[in-house]
């Protein structure tokens, strides 16, 4: 468990009962076509020593009186077919219009002229509670975010678009992020939410393409977090088609080829032992850098023998 244990994660079950686990696990992403078999395990030992027990003497004197039990759910099957339909189109926008989108316009004015730096950072605080889904403490300096903001340049068009981030301070470096759209009557906002950390230098906006039109680069990592072992992030890439940014990952193999199979390969020739030794977190440490190499090599596999991408534009 990422945070030690707590009194709700001790629970009884009387029979007939039953309990949702849930896992942030990206257990539903496959390295590539086939059919996978997926089965979940359950191990309860009330002997199991925790490393931060401090404090949470109600909840293992709690586990200390259970009973040690290994559950195993039935098979599920998977089918990965071999495509990557377009029309997979998630909408991760929303318009904001009426007063709200007329002071959101207004900040982007602000910011997307020469404000000096300390107008530009609480002009940014101020966008973000406007966009912000959720609800954020006062973004007063002795709180630990950070926000930056850059203007969006699209191939012939006209409309005004902004790039607005916080990052949250601490060591899964989370940050979130949003691409303003104006429009006419209001604004669209896309939301996108992941870590800086891992795989290289990282651009948010970058066109890998070279279309005129940036891609959105968004890391998150697989499975828990877990401090500073936490290593394995997957770069998910994001293409605009015109009215939305799209995930596109196999569109892009050489970003696969050059920025994330190097890393990971490193990793893995590095820490072979980790695969051995007597450490469950490190082990499942190296299983996830195994998947993300894995799943990264199924994409850009050929452009790793190719000094161009199919379309005949130089490899970024």
């Amino acid at each position: 468990m990422m945070d030690g244990l707590t009194r709700e994660d001790v629970f009884v079950l009387l029979p007939g009962e039953s309990k949702e686990l849930r896992s942030n696990f990206i257990g539903a992403t496959f390295p590539g076509p086939g059919t996978y078999k997926v089965v979940y395990y359950y191990v309860n030992d009330p002997a199991i020593k925790w490393q931060h027990d401090e404090g949470r003497g109600a909840a293992m004197a709690r586990l200390e009186n259970t009973t040690k039990c290994s559950l195993v759910s039935n098979e599920l099957v998977i089918d990965v077919k071999d495509e990557f339909p377009d029309n997979q189109r998630e909408r991760v926008a929303r318009v904001i219009k009426g007063q709200k989108g007329e002071q959101i316009k207004n900040h982007m004015t602000i910011l997307l002229g020469a404000a000096i730096p300390d107008e530009r950072r609480k002009v940014e605080k101020e966008l973000v509670h406007l966009i912000c889904h959720y609800s954020l403490p006062d973004l007063s300096d002795d709180v630990p975010f950070h926000t930056w903001s850059a203007p969006v340049s699209f191939l012939a068009s006209p409309r005004r678009r902004l790039f607005v981030a916080l990052l949250h301070q601490g060591t899964g470096h989370y940050v979130d992020f949003w691409i303003i759209h104006e429009l006419e009557d209001g604004v669209e906002v896309f939301s996108f939410s992941g870590s800086e950390k891992g795989c290289g230098r990282w651009q948010v906006l970058n066109d890998l393409d070279e279309d005129g039109n940036p891609e959105i680069v968004v890391k998150n990592f697989v499975g828990d977090y877990e401090g500073y072992r936490t290593m394995a992030v997957w770069p998910a890439i994001y293409r605009w088609d015109g009215d939305n940014y799209v995930r596109s990952d196999e569109r892009f193999p050489s970003y696969y080829a050059r920025h994330v199979i190097p890393e990971y390969q490193e990793i893995l020739d590095d820490h072979r032992e980790w695969e051995r030794i007597d450490d469950e977190q490190l082990r499942r440490v190296f299983r996830q850098c195994r998947f993300v190499r894995n799943k990264a090599v199924a994409i850009g596999m050929w452009s790793m023998k190719q000094p161009r991408p199919a379309d005949g534009r130089q490899a970024r």
